[in-house]
């Protein structure tokens, strides 16, 4: 009885003085060490191989962060790349310190590192190009990494919103350009996990032993400004009119408040503003308009005289959830238990793989 009240005194000590110290390692392993008569599991060690340091499917029993979103599974390129890029990064395992770059792991997007050609934004509007629908996968891991807590080191807005995903928590990548890189800021390690949760739904979690931080944001919406500008594709024969929405440009405050369970107030921090740019218009014409391929600083008028006749109008490219100014704060994506269970990871929940 002695020894063991001692060793309580020792270990509430140290971690009064430390509150990372005992998160680093397994308290059932420490039990069982401390009983055995080694005390020496209760002194600090080496940060990245501390004394009964978490191991096995243990370290990663808990979900720290979420985010859901879905894919057009109909289209076979675009669906290749992304659970491709996704099967590269699934069980990457990120040690206390230790950063993660998106670009290292998911490798050069060309054909012969056998990536397809699918739609990518550039500078002008919507293209084709290799390895299109990767920054889904950048995105979903972000909102993830977002929730969990983990430490953005590098991260890029897309040049127009995306709608796959909630208003400033996206990421794009270009490889050698753009990068998402994290940080693991925690005591113990993470578990970055992407799988399907049903068809065209995909998921990504951070996972771990303990959850130290809950994460919440908000947006607040500077400026919406409507695209005036149409681009003409010419076709033989026409056959729906609308290729793109022209969406509007966005400018916003973003914000994330987060609580430990070492200090129990909320703490707010203040994020690097998002700006999109307004997206053109594209529509399928059989000749065009004037003899011009561009239509520049279209107003609503005419953008609504060019879809008449079609089921579209200009209001439908209004996303919905800037009908309001500010959003309410946020949590992590709601997922339905039964999708949950769904959960199935693009590699087996025993394969581990390095992030380096």
């Amino acid at each position: 009885m002695p020894i063991l009240i001692s060793m309580i005194l020792i270990a509430s000590t140290l971690a009064a003085a430390e509150p990372r110290f005992g998160l680093d390692r397994d308290p059932a392993c420490v039990f069982s060490e401390v009983a055995g008569g080694n005390l020496r599991v209760l002194l600090p060690g080496d940060p990245l191989r501390p004394p009964c340091a978490w191991s096995g499917e243990a370290a990663f029993a808990l979900e720290l962060g979420r985010c859901y979103t879905r894919y057009s599974w109909w289209n076979g390129d675009r669906s290749h790349n992304l659970e491709m890029a996704a099967r590269r990064i699934d069980g990457v395992v990120l040690r206390p310190g230790e950063s993660f770059s998106f670009n290292q792991r998911v490798g050069e997007r060309t054909e012969e590192t056998g990536y397809r050609e699918a739609k990518v934004i550039a500078d002008y509007g919507y293209t084709d190009g290799v390895g299109g629908g990767i920054c889904q996968v950048a995105s979903t891991l972000y909102g993830a990494a977002f929730f969990a807590g983990l430490e953005e080191v590098e991260r890029h807005q897309h040049r127009f919103r995306v709608g796959y995903t909630r208003l400033g928590l996206d990421a794009t990548v270009d490889y050698g350009k753009k990068d998402l890189k994290l940080r693991n800021p925690f005591p113990f390690p993470v578990r970055l996990e992407l799988g399907r949760t049903g068809k065209g739904e995909l998921m990504a979690r951070v996972s771990g032993p303990l959850e130290l931080v809950k994460t919440r944001y908000r947006y607040k919406l500077e400026e919406v400004v409507d695209s005036d500008r149409v681009r003409f594709k010419k076709v033989d024969q026409p056959k729906d009119v609308l290729v793109y929405y022209g969406r509007p440009g966005i400018t916003l405050e973003r914000l994330k408040t987060q609580r430990t369970v070492f200090h129990r107030k909320w703490r707010r921090t203040k994020l690097e503003k998002d700006q999109y740019k307004p997206s053109p218009w594209e529509l399928e014409v059989a000749e065009y308009p004037g003899g011009k391929k561009t239509l520049r600083g279209a107003t609503k008028k005419q953008i609504a005289g060019l879809l008449k006749g079609t089921k579209y109008k200009v209001a439908d490219a209004m996303y919905g959830d800037l009908g309001e100014k500010d959003s309410k704060w946020l949590r992590p994506d709601y997922v339905s238990g039964k999708r949950l269970r769904q959960f199935e990871r693009f590699t087996p929940a025993a394969a581990v793989a390095r992030s380096d």
